[in-house]
This record gives C-alpha cells, sequence and structure tokens, in this order.
C-alpha cells in the first residue's frame, strides 16, 4: 500500500506540467466564439473561483462555465454579448485564451 500511495504522488504534477505545456508549445491562432453571459457565480474559500456561464458553443451542451478573473467577473453582467478566444492546445486539450466585449 506504502508502495501505491508514494508511486502516486508525481501523478498531479504530470498532469500539471502536460497542461502547461499544452498552452505553452500551442501554435495555433486563436478561433473567435461568440457567447452570450447566461449567470455568472463565485466560490469562497481559498483559492476563490470567478466563472462566467456563458451560452454553449459545443454540440450536446446547454452552457459552458469559462474561469475568469476579477475584472472580468466584474465587467460582465447577465444577458452581455461576449466574445471568447480558445485556441486548440499543442496537446489536443481545448483551452480559453481571453474573454472580450463584441
Amino acid at each position: 500500500m506504502k508502495r501505491i500511495y508514494f508511486g502516486m504522488i508525481p501523478v498531479p504534477w504530470i498532469f500539471a506540467g502536460l497542461l502547461f505545456l499544452n498552452g505553452k508549445l500551442d501554435t495555433s491562432r486563436p478561433i473567435r466564439i461568440p457567447a452570450r453571459v447566461v449567470s455568472k457565480f463565485a466560490t469562497g474559500g481559498l483559492p476563490r473561483s470567478r466563472r462566467l456561464v456563458v451560452s454553449s458553443w459545443r454540440d450536446g451542451r446547454r452552457i459552458e462555465r469559462i474561469s475568469v478573473d476579477q475584472n472580468d467577473y466584474d465587467r460582465f453582467q447577465q444577458g452581455d454579448d461576449i466574445i471568447i478566444l480558445a485556441q486548440k492546445g499543442a496537446l489536443g486539450v481545448p483551452w480559453v485564451y481571453g474573454v472580450f466585449r463584441e
């Protein structure tokens, strides 16, 4: 059991490294995605998370939750039309590049 436990310790670091490389090595151009803010919510505690709930651009989904910083969270309100810039990712994991007002 001890070997299994110590063998699992590097797994989160490996995932973190892969996600970092996914964005760092990505050379694709950002894709402009129009969306509308459906709602927004913030979680308490540490770390504090602020998310915009927007209309989805993917098939089979109704909403997407986009993590944003404090400035974007305060700037956008329910019903605002926004542009989401997303990139494909070097390792195939798409990621949000930025959120802007339309």
